[in-house]
């Protein structure tokens, strides 16, 4: 499907027209993901908005602007609080105020995961959400600006026993600021690609061995999987990936850097001996295009 706009950032004051017969079909349904902004996020364009370069970009800059793709839901559970209606007995009801629409996601992590989405509770975060279907629903003020969703409570629960008869899965809860970013401002995006094969950023373990004044070997493994398993190795990295410092200086690598396949890499480097260290640089310069990784700290060597 061609990159579209379900109802076409439309900003309404007045009473709007009615007609719907020839109007697109409404394909929402069950939202699966959530991804996790800072306060106030916003794509500054309907067009950049559609670009999936656009939300690459965004989840491999760095922390303090960067968003958060969160897992698939394996549930997903309408918390909606419910509207404050009066009852008077000679007037009628009255609708004194909206419920504030609120969702649940049902994940099924590990405890290593859980931990890192655990540290979102104590931050302040707008979302956007995303639906079985790929269509990502944010909200707009002005025809022009994507903007993730306000945000009054946001957590991810405690991890409860299981009684044996499901997996032991975690509850990530949701409370929009206000009903009429949703109800009223709500902008629906039906994007070429599907935002729910998006990954978030991959950990990553950097360490260095077999260090002579010939060259040394770096390994780059994903954190959380234990390092003889071949799915914790990173392939497809190359020289510009790596930052050597000797002694807290820069120190440029003299030869070749090669891939051997299984999360290791060969360095050639005539050097005299001192004290090191090896890191990834940032993770929007990483040269991988399949996946999203960042060093977790850097691998201190000597000779």
């Amino acid at each position: 499907m061609a990159d579209s706009v379900y109802n076409d950032f439309a900003v309404t004051g007045s009473a709007s027209n009615t007609g719907y017969q020839r109007a697109a079909d409404n394909n929402e349904t069950v939202h699966r993901t959530l991804v996790v902004c800072p306060p106030r996020y916003y794509i500054a364009t309907k067009a950049n908005a559609l670009l999936e370069a656009t939300w690459d970009t965004a989840m491999k800059a760095p922390k303090a602007t960067r968003i958060y793709k969160f897992p698939l839901a394996v549930e997903g559970r309408d918390k909606t609080q419910a509207a404050t209606i009066q009852n008077r007995p000679l007037a009628g009801d009255k609708k004194i105020r909206a419920g504030k629409p609120g969702i649940e996601f049902v994940l099924d992590v590990n405890a290593a995961l859980l931990k890192k989405l655990r540290t979102f509770n104590t931050k302040a975060v707008s979302l956007y959400l995303g639906d079985e279907n790929g269509n990502i629903n944010g909200w707009t003020d002005d025809g022009a600006k994507f903007r993730a969703f306000t945000v009054q409570e946001f957590f991810v629960d405690e991890q409860p026993f299981t009684d044996g008869s499901k997996a032991q899965e975690v509850v990530v809860f949701a409370q929009f600021a206000t009903h009429t970013e949703w109800n009223d401002k709500r902008a629906v995006l039906q994007p070429s690609w599907d935002i729910n094969q998006k990954d978030g950023v991959n950990d990553v373990i950097v360490t260095v061995t077999g260090a002579t004044t010939a060259g040394y070997t770096i390994s780059v493994m994903r954190d959380g999987i234990d390092n003889t398993d071949p799915a914790a190795a990173v392939t497809g990295c190359t020289k510009p990936d790596f930052v050597t410092k000797k002694s807290g200086v820069v120190h440029s690598i003299t030869g070749a850097v090669t891939d051997n396949g299984d999360g290791t890499y060969t360095v050639v480097d005539v050097n005299s001996s001192g004290s090191f260290t090896t890191e990834l640089v940032a993770c929007a310069s990483i040269s991988l295009t399949d996946e999203k990784i960042e060093g977790t700290a850097a691998a201190s060597w000597t000779i």
